[in-house]
């Protein structure tokens, strides 16, 4: 064992600045010795222990009686710690529930923790001392248990022996199977990349953390209340606790209704503008005024666009919205973005459509980009502007109106387990049913 006064302090230790440590020697344990160590962190991978605890104990041949024990508890000082008056009190004593309620006893006199110590959480970095102790008391017996007779662990009190470890997940991504049918220029509903995915990929796209500072910028932070709104006054878990044999791995179900109303409440935000510009090589540039947040509106907009002209959406492009080509525009928010740009992206793109016609019904069989030009040298318009409005209003003082537009509804139901001694849980399952109505892309079902 390392010399416990090896460390001095946090990150700090007896070794001299012009000094290396060149090994560490880790002997295997013999038959009689037993080692377990627990961590709890706020995550389980790569993160730095609330408490963290190493129990070494080595018995008397063929016996539960313990010769020699050390205990070494990190995240309750500013070094790692041992338990001195702990380990002299259970050496001799049995591997048994009474020399355990010793145990308790001497570990809260041996690793005592100020109320304002760094960290805080101090009854819950104490408890966990114990139920750190407590785990390796029920898995060393476990172990016991298979040479010595006087050892017994009841099936129940197994399920305190191991945490939880990481899941490794399954993802599946299930969208609809476009008809054969369906013209190859029509790209709504399919299941098409998002436009931005690229640039996000490879690094091009700016953030609001990779926008520079200006002077006499605001900062807020949340101030927390530290007491929920109810009180819970009493619960009686005598019937469940009769019900579960599973003593210190609990596990509990949350089912969660949503009816969501799309639309603004405040009537006049509800419209939006766009405008379509069409070059003479074929190329179509939209403008909008919704803002791209990742959740695939500009890809949408394209789709509605690629549907309406009846064109591929690679020969569409969007720009950056700017209220110098769309002005006045209602925030991308109450998750009516989709339905109030894409209506004028729309407008828009039928104006220039039933500008076209004559040229498509003149000449059936040509291309997008010959109709464009004839329309060009024949001094045609090829830019629109649409807009779009939902009438819904509704009137307070009469209790008359519509309040949105429409609803969405959905369930969610979350499966999740609890260990009872370190307060860790781990989600095992969680179903998302939603009814969304008429979706715009398979990859990207939001709706701001």
């Amino acid at each position: 064992m390392i010399y416990n006064k090896f460390f001095i302090g946090y990150r700090k230790s007896i070794l001299e600045p012009n000094e290396v440590l060149l090994s560490i020697n880790i002997p295997f344990t013999n038959p009689e010795q037993y080692f377990e160590a627990y961590k709890q962190a706020r995550r389980r991978e790569d993160d730095i222990a609330i408490v963290n605890a190493a129990v070494n104990v080595t018995f008397q041949p063929e016996s539960d009686i313990i010769s020699d024990i050390n205990l070494a508890f990190g995240g309750m000082s500013y070094k790692t710690v041992t338990a001195p008056k702990t380990e002299r009190q259970l050496r001799g004593l049995p591997w048994n529930e009474k020399s355990l309620e010793i145990a308790y006893r001497c570990l809260l006199e041996d690793l005592p923790l100020d109320p304002g110590a760094p960290g805080g959480m101090i009854p819950y970095r104490k408890s966990l001392t114990l139920s750190l102790f407590f785990k390796a008391f029920l898995a060393i017996s476990q172990k016991l248990q298979k040479f010595i007779p006087t050892v017994k662990l009841h099936p129940r009190d197994r399920s305190g022996i191991d945490g939880f470890h990481s899941i490794n997940f399954k993802s599946s991504q299930y969208f609809t199977v476009v008809p054969s049918t369906r013209k190859k220029t029509d790209s709504l509903q399919r299941p098409i990349v998002h436009m931005s995915a690229y640039k996000q990929a490879t690094g091009e796209a700016v953030y609001c953390d990779d926008i520079p500072h200006q002077e006499g910028e605001l900062h807020c932070a949340f101030v927390l209340s530290t007491k929920p709104h109810a009180n819970i006054l009493n619960i009686d878990q005598s019937e469940a606790l009769a019900m579960e044999e599973n003593r210190y791995k609990k596990r509990g179900l949350s089912i969660i209704p949503t009816k969501y109303g799309i639309a603004f409440t405040q009537s006049f935000m509800n419209q939006a503008g766009a405008l379509v510009l069409v070059y003479t090589d074929g190329s179509v540039l939209l403008s909008h005024g919704g803002i791209e947040m990742g959740q695939g509106l500009y890809t949408k907009m394209i789709q509605v666009a690629s549907r309406e002209l009846d064109i591929p959406v690679e020969k569409i492009h969007i720009s950056e919205t700017a209220t110098d080509k769309v002005p006045n525009t209602s925030p991308t928010a109450a998750s009516s973005g989709s339905d109030l740009n894409g209506m004028a992206v729309m407008e828009a793109c039928k104006i220039i459509k039933e500008r076209l016609r004559p040229y498509r019904e003149a000449n059936p069989k040509g291309t997008w980009e010959q109709w464009v030009k004839t329309a060009y040298f024949d001094k045609v318009c090829l830019s629109a502007i649409g807009f779009y409005k939902i009438n819904v209003g509704f009137d307070w003082n009469t209790k008359k109106g519509d309040l949105y537009n429409y609803f969405t509804y959905g369930v969610a139901c979350t499966e999740v387990e609890i260990d009872t001694l370190t307060g860790d849980h781990q989600v095992l399952k969680t179903d998302i049913v939603m009814d969304i109505g008429m979706y715009t892309n398979d990859l990207n079902i939001f709706w701001l």
